[in-house]
């Protein structure tokens, strides 16, 4: 996946039933979170926000979560979650 929304490819998005994390192409970890539900489909990589910095985003059967990333110090590897959907409010 790109980080920059149309950047060319340099990390990569792996995710399992319960967490995810992205990995720099040299194997770096730059995030790892922990899904609240289990994704009822692959998650999506695109940029909800109108950033130029491309989210995630997890599809559950309770509702859509995401996460965007947030630049700090012009480093734009941290993630926030956001609940994207009434659902996902328990």
């Amino acid at each position: 996946m790109s980080l920059h929304v149309h950047g060319v490819p340099g990390s990569v998005l792996a995710a399992g039933e319960q967490g995810a994390v992205v990995l720099s192409e040299h194997g770096r970890v730059l995030a790892s979170f922990d899904l609240p539900l289990r994704p009822s489909q692959r998650l999506v990589v695109a940029d909800f926000n109108g950033d130029g910095l491309n989210d995630i985003i997890e599809v559950t059967a309770m509702g859509v979560f995401g996460w965007a990333q947030v630049c700090v110090a012009l480093c734009c590897t941290l993630w926030h979650a956001l609940c994207l959907h009434a659902l996902c409010l328990r």
